[in-house]
């Protein structure tokens, strides 16, 4: 069995870790029962991202660029490079990074927000939000949510002004279903702004801290928080526990083939589609701050000892099935069969006869 490979000596990092995090996971790691998974069967073994030390947050735009949040501003990973390169006029921690259609770049800062403009190098704060912000979502209709400490915001299409949403009182992550609806992970559960509505209604259920949501889909929503990890099935109203995972769940993704992986305070997991229970994946025993995977179903994880790539083997596709004849068959089949052979049998006796009459003629001439 391939062994994913360990590219560093682990080492704690608590100085760069940001504070509405550091303040909500225990530093003191209790030994738990895990299942090992045998998912590392299925990738090539890690591979470490030159330049960065540490990061919070990871996403990957629609050409395979990635970008990084640190406690040190924002880096970007050029498609099929292996070293980050820093990004001018974003510093201190970065908690958040979203990506619109146009492949514009949100950052969402302890200094505010900022935009990076397809096509651009540089990034331009966005007027309306100061202070720590810790996430931002985007809807279908370029409608752009800021989660901060002092409550949720949102900035219309068209507008310039953000505008506070009534029901939250502080916000860790935010994010939006195909339909619009919006889902808020905050330091007391989680909460729900329907399409269309200007007030949030909080989920059952789920108590302490979400610290991340993410939506598969067929709309299933899933929640890291403080206690394990949720499901809210789609179409219904109380989320359930999923097995496997417990204690601080800090990050969550999900691939094509809808396998979610979850970074944990104590490693990586990953539920396989299908599967009720998720399994540890090996050799990642560390903080995972977030999880992010791109069009080819790599997964980078974000550690607290740097930045790690899974990739996944690509294995040969199966000859397509023949089905075998049946061994059965019906009595109009055999009659046909029969009757098939015994005028075969007829042909090949007049055949026979006739081949005989032409050379005894000619032999007569």
């Amino acid at each position: 069995m391939k062994k994913l490979l360990s590219i560093l000596t682990i080492t704690t990092l608590t100085a760069n870790v940001p504070a509405p995090l550091l303040a909500n996971t225990s530093l003191t790691r209790n030994k738990r029962d895990v299942i090992t998974s045998n998912s590392n069967n299925d990738y090539l073994p890690l591979n470490k991202i030159k330049n960065i030390n540490s990061t919070f947050f990871i996403i990957v735009d629609s050409k395979d660029n990635v970008y990084f949040g640190t406690a040190d501003g924002a880096y970007k990973l050029f498609a099929g490079s292996d070293t980050a390169t820093k990004i001018d006029s974003i510093i201190g921690y970065v908690n958040n990074i979203v990506i619109d259609n146009n492949d514009n770049v949100y950052f969402a800062t302890n200094n505010g927000a900022f935009v990076l403009k397809h096509g651009e190098t540089t990034p331009t704060k966005i007027d309306g939000i100061s202070g720590n912000v810790l996430s931002i979502a985007i809807n279908s209709k370029d409608n752009i949510y800021f989660g901060t400490a002092d409550g949720a915001f949102v900035l219309k299409q068209g507008s310039t002004t953000a505008t506070k949403i009534n029901g939250i009182s502080d916000d860790r992550t935010i994010i939006v279903d195909s339909k619009d609806n919006v889902y808020f992970g905050t330091n007391n559960g989680a909460y729900k702004l329907f399409a269309g509505s200007d007030t949030a209604t909080k989920i059952d259920s789920i108590i302490g801290y979400v610290n991340n949501i993410v939506i598969d889909n067929n709309d299933n929503v899933y929640f890291g928080t403080s206690d394990g990890t949720f499901v809210l099935k789609q179409g219904s109203y109380t989320p359930t526990k999923i097995d496997g995972i417990s204690g601080n769940v800090l990050s969550i993704a999900i691939n094509s083939k809808d396998n979610i992986y979850f970074g944990t305070a104590d490693g990586a997991f990953v539920l396989k589609q299908g599967s009720t229970t998720a399994t540890k994946i090996e050799n990642i025993n560390r903080y995972v701050w977030f999880i992010d995977i791109d069009s080819k179903d790599n997964v980078y994880f974000g550690t607290d000892d740097g930045v790690y790539k899974l990739t996944p083997i690509v294995k040969p596709t199966p000859p397509a099935h023949v089905p075998e004849l049946s061994n059965k068959l019906s009595h109009i089949e055999i009659a046909f069969i029969a009757i098939g052979s015994s005028i075969g049998v007829v042909l090949l006796v007049l055949g026979t006869y006739f081949l005989y009459k032409y050379i005894k003629n000619n032999k007569k001439r």
